[in-house]
């Protein structure tokens, strides 16, 4: 493990928080991001753990507000991470890497010395963390960011968490069924900026979206076996048979890129459907765009989502955990109730004929991301009034400890 650490003044907080992250980009290390730079100003110190040195486009340890960094040095763009438990005859054991992660976690624990420490992901990815935190008496906070059950191992260690972060109320309702007091469990909506979304959405684009008639849809995120971006092609394929003027972007990067790129080689979709890669300029590809999709089998709280409404997009989605609590079907978009991709072109096919439903569904969901359960402000100070409330063990001073999203 390599690390660094920075002498400083004090800012006049009065918490060091070590946050660790076990994600190499995506939506975890974004929303990660806008939390240490939001702590920032209101405690003392923040570190970060990461298990990788480059987070994806948003590289966590260059951030101005990180003031000691430790990391893990996992090869990049290794799939799937290390495990930290594993099972032989069904019985549960640690790995080899969950002993090098907790020899680490107890080294920057040591250095960094923190009042609390909180994990931005799964349980499991964290076990060793929490584990080296609880032999050294610091309390531990979670910000579980998908929308499944706890697994076996992590109902156990479920219970040295002091605090439980939720993105969504159905996933409140999940913990709470594997076990989970509900005095444990803070229910909060990841946050968005529409002026910053504004502001973005005007820079100029270099991904190859040209306003010339088309009407384009648009499934942003990792290219992977579970946002399915097959069964996308699928339903777009349908789609362009009655609608010639339709396109499909398809923005992101995965292990399933190359496989997509050969198939529309294959196919002959060159001119119909792109594969682009990552993007940096999600704002300013979606003012360009007309429908948002997503066909994911599961999120924990879908990002694309949010920024489609904030474009003013009418949504395209199968129906997941939760999707309800963004997606209000006929309202601001279509939710399909299975994958079935005759049923989510039908839907393409109603938006493309109809300019006048694409601005109305659009509309509402502008209108529904900027009601202030959404806000960033509000998002920052329920975190560090829980984060004070575990670490001073009473209610924290001129913060709404009840002040849960929704």
């Amino acid at each position: 493990m390599r690390d660094m650490d920075t002498d400083l003044k004090d800012s006049g907080g009065e918490m060091r928080v070590l946050f660790f992250e076990a994600g190499e980009c995506g939506g975890s290390v974004w929303s990660l991001s806008n939390i240490l730079k939001g702590l920032r100003p209101l405690v003392r110190e923040v570190g970060l753990v990461t298990h990788y040195r480059h987070t994806g486009p948003v590289n966590l340890s260059s951030l101005d507000c990180v003031r000691f960094w430790a990391c893990l040095d996992l090869p990049p763009k290794v799939r799937p991470r290390p495990e930290t438990v594993t099972r032989t005859f069904r019985i549960p054991h640690p790995t080899a890497f969950a002993f090098r992660y907790f020899v680490a976690t107890l080294r920057a624990l040591q250095r960094f010395q923190p009042d609390i420490v909180y994990l931005n992901n799964d349980i499991e990815d964290h076990i060793p963390a929490v584990t080296a935190a609880k032999l050294l008496g610091i309390p531990v906070v979670c910000h579980w960011r998908m929308a499944n059950h706890l697994l076996p191992s992590e109902k156990a260690f479920a219970k040295l968490i002091d605090k439980l972060i939720v993105l969504t109320k159905a996933h409140q309702e999940i913990v709470k069924a594997d076990g989970i007091p509900s005095e444990k469990i803070v229910q909060l909506y990841n946050p968005c900026d529409g002026a910053e979304f504004d502001s973005q959405s005007t820079k100029e684009l270099t991904a190859p979206v040209r306003d010339d008639g088309s009407v384009y849809v648009v499934q942003t995120g990792a290219l992977n076996e579970r946002k399915r971006p097959g069964l996308a092609i699928d339903a777009f394929v349908l789609a362009k048979s009655k609608c010639p003027n339709l396109k499909l972007i398809l923005a992101g990067d995965g292990p399933a890129r190359a496989e997509l790129v050969e198939r529309v080689e294959l196919e002959g979709l060159g001119e119909s459907v792109m594969v682009i890669g990552y993007c940096s300029q999600i704002p300013s590809l979606l003012r360009h765009c007309h429908i948002g999709l997503l066909v994911a089998r599961t999120e924990g709280f879908p990002n694309c989502v949010v920024e489609y409404m904030l474009g003013r997009l009418p949504v395209v989605s199968t129906k997941m955990t939760a999707i309800d609590e963004l997606v209000v079907d006929q309202h601001n978009g279509f939710v399909i109730p299975e994958a079935s991709a005759p049923m989510i072109a039908e839907a393409m096919i109603k938006l493309y004929r109809s300019p006048e439903l694409r601005r109305q569904m659009g509309n509402a969901g502008r209108l529904f991301v900027t009601d202030e359960r959404f806000g960033r402000e509000r998002h920052i100070q329920t975190i560090y009034g829980m984060l004070r409330q575990v670490v001073n063990k009473k209610e924290p001073v001129g913060v709404d400890s009840n002040a849960q999203a929704g």
